[in-house]
Order: C-alpha cells, then structure tokens, then sequence
C-alpha cells in the first residue's frame, strides 16, 4: 500500500526545508510501523516568488510541482492530488507548525476505524495555536455540529489523511483557504463517508501567515452554511420557516384575544388600533407566507437530495469545481435588491412603528413593500434550490461523461 503526501507551499523559503527533511525522517517509520509499503513526497510550489522552488527541488527524492501563479491553497492540494499514486494520501502546510510523524497515528486511525479521513486536531492544550484563530475554529466546529450531529474539534486542520477513493464523494471543493473546511463539512453531512480525529501537538508557524481571520473567516462560515444547506436543507429552511411561525404565533396573540372580547368589530379602525390593524395583519401574513414558503422548500429539497444520493451511492465524480453560475448569482441579487426596496418604501414605517406604537403613512406602501419581501423570500429560496440541484445534476453528468 503506497502513501502520497503531499505540501502545499507558498512563500515558505524558511521552513519549508526543515518540513521536507522531518518527512524523508518520518518516512522508516511510517515504513515500519504501518501497513504502509512506498512512501512518496509531493511539494507543489504555489506560485511562490521567494526561494520555495529553489529548496524544494535541492532535494532529489521529493517531486515537485509548480504554478506560474499562485491559484490558491486548494488549488494547489488539487495539483498534488492529482499527482500522487498512492491509495492512502496525506497533506501537511509547509510552515512547520506540524510533526510529520503524526502521519503514522492518522493512517493507522484510518485502518483500524475502516474510515475515509482521518484529520489532525489541533486544538488539544498543548496547542501553540493563536487564541483567536483557537476562538474561530471552537465557532466552526459549534456550527458544523449544529448542522451534522457530529462533532469535529477541528474542521480547519490542514493535516490529514484520506483514501483516494473517496475524493470522488468530496469534490467539488474549493481554491482557496476554506479548501479543509469544506472537506471536513462535507465529510461529516454525507452519509457514505467517515471522518475520525486524532490529537496533536501544534506548534507556532515559521514565518507569516497567509490567513485573514476576518477575511478567511468568512469564507470559512459560508462555506460550511452552503455544504449544509446542500446536505441538510430541510433542517436549515425547517428552523428558519419555525422561527417564522413563531414570531406570526407571538404577533397574533394580542389581535386574537382583541377579537375575541369584543361584539362590535365594525367601530375599530384597522389603521390605528394598536392590536388589530392593517399593518399588524400585513407582517402577519408575510411572516405565516413566508414560513410556508421556507419549509416547502426545505422539504423538496430534501426529497430531490435524497433521491438523487440514492442514484449517486455506487457513482463517481470526476471533475472538481462548479463554475460561476449567472441565472442563480443573478437570483440573489434580485433577491436582495427586492428585500432593500421593501425596507427603504417602509423605512418610515417600520420608525414610526417601533417609536410610537402608531403608523400614519399611506397603506399602499406596507402592501407593496409587504409584496417585495415575499418576492424576495421566493427568489432566494428559488436560487437555493436551483444551486441545490445544479450540484446533483453535476455529478451525475460527471459520472456520464
């Protein structure tokens, strides 16, 4: 059974020598210690305008890959992927923070549990690991275990190892940083692969790092929000439309027992009783509306995911990205735009509302403004869903071509 590992490297003129030699160390003993027969070393130099090339091809036992350009973090993992041969494959960062050695309790974790990945936490106490970034993977690992039911202390470690065999089940996946994040998510949402952790020691990297935490941090949450709304749609639409009826639940209280108290409903005037009015009755219904609309979704989504996974259980994908789609890029943005164009007609509205209790301001605009919510509501669930079936309708083209 041959091993690939393989390292990303970017600009790491200053550690990157130090990560090669600890991996042609690690090599005998992941030789002797595991199942493992033939050890291979793959740098894929990621555009990198320092000496990374330079080093990394000082060394004649490692292969080495190079991008003209820099194409990202993922992209270049995509790269070493695609070059390796061995039937277990293994990447590391090539900013030292981690022991290669590590390699041989992770492909082991794999044997013994029978599973697809098994990923380095770095998160145990003997981590050297920055307190915010320490914060922002605590967060990630609270939301994914929200979505998945699973736990997973650290969806952004950048050392694991995978069996080739199940690249087909995780692409496509991003270029950039979020590259683990959304192998981890998809990892833990789809039922046809296992992810188990093992700790380690973390050290502090050599050299500067290339992660925003703001930036990347964003990237990363709506990564893991767009892999859950693919795997677990009717949980995300299911909550979302609840919370929905909920609050029309908590609106209707007082106009129900209003109504119910009184023998003369003719002698109230709808647009300025504080319980029972125009403007009261209006969010009622785009609340109860767009509750509906949401859990619909969220079900039909779920229906048409599940029928296709059923399709899918025995195919494999071979492309890796999903391309800039206009018609569903152009959904949201209406989506949005209609959503704005109901708060800027009702700005005054929803003021005078929350300030005094009392609205005076002509009843045409809460209706139209009660009209382009809706709408919006319905274009963003249309753009999900089409996004939805766009990735299931690839990978079963893939799997024809």
């Amino acid at each position: 059974m041959k091993f690939s590992i393989v390292i990303p490297a970017y600009n790491e003129e200053e550690a990157i020598g130090a990560v090669i030699e600890q991996c042609l160390k690690a090599k005998n003993n992941i030789l002797e210690r595991t199942k493992v027969d033939d050890v291979e070393v793959i740098i894929v130099n990621d555009g990198s305008n320092d000496k990374t090339k330079t080093i990394s091809e000082s060394y004649e036992t490692v292969k080495v890959i190079s991008h003209e350009n820099n194409l990202g973090y993922g992209s270049a993992l995509k790269s070493g992927f695609a070059s390796t041969s061995g039937v277990l494959i293994g990447f590391l960062d090539g900013d030292g923070t981690c022991d290669p050695m590590y390699f041989i309790g992770l492909i082991n974790e794999i044997e013994r549990e029978n599973a697809d990945i098994a990923l380095a936490s770095r998160m145990g106490s003997e981590s050297e690991m920055p307190k915010i970034r320490r914060l922002g993977n605590k967060i990630f690992a609270s939301i994914i275990s929200l979505i998945a039911n699973t736990y997973v202390s650290d969806s952004s470690s950048g050392f694991r190892v995978l069996k080739r065999d199940s690249l087909s089940k995780l692409y496509p996946l991003p270029n950039g940083l979020h590259f683990v994040t959304a192998m981890s998510t998809r990892a833990v949402l789809d039922k046809n692969l296992t992810i188990v952790e093992m700790p380690i020691k973390y050290k502090e990297r050599v050299g500067n790092s290339k992660l925003s935490v703001f930036q990347d941090g964003i990237k990363f949450l709506g990564t893991i929000l767009e892999i859950g709304l693919t795997y677990k749609p009717l949980k995300f639409y299911g909550i979302t439309g609840f919370l929905f009826f909920l609050l029309s639940i908590i609106l209707s209280i007082n106009p129900i027992i209003y109504v119910i108290s009184q023998n003369n409903l003719e002698q109230i005037n709808i647009l300025t009783h504080p319980f029972l009015n125009v403007y009261r009755i209006i969010t009622i219904i785009v609340l109860v509306l767009s509750g509906l609309s949401l859990v619909f979704t969220g079900l039909l989504a779920e229906y048409a995911k599940e029928t296709i996974d059923n399709h899918l259980s025995s195919t494999q994908s071979k492309s890796k990205t999903i391309g800039f789609n206009p018609p569903i890029y152009m959904l949201f943005c209406f989506s949005f735009c209609s959503l704005l164009g109901a708060t800027l007609l009702n700005l005054e509205t929803i003021i005078q509302y929350t300030t005094t209790g009392i609205v005076d301001v002509n009843w045409l605009f809460v209706i139209i403004g009660a009209l382009l919510v809706l709408m919006s509501v319905q274009l963003f669930s249309l753009a999900i869903l089409l996004r939805i079936l766009l990735l299931y309708n690839w990978r079963l083209n893939s799997e024809n071509n």
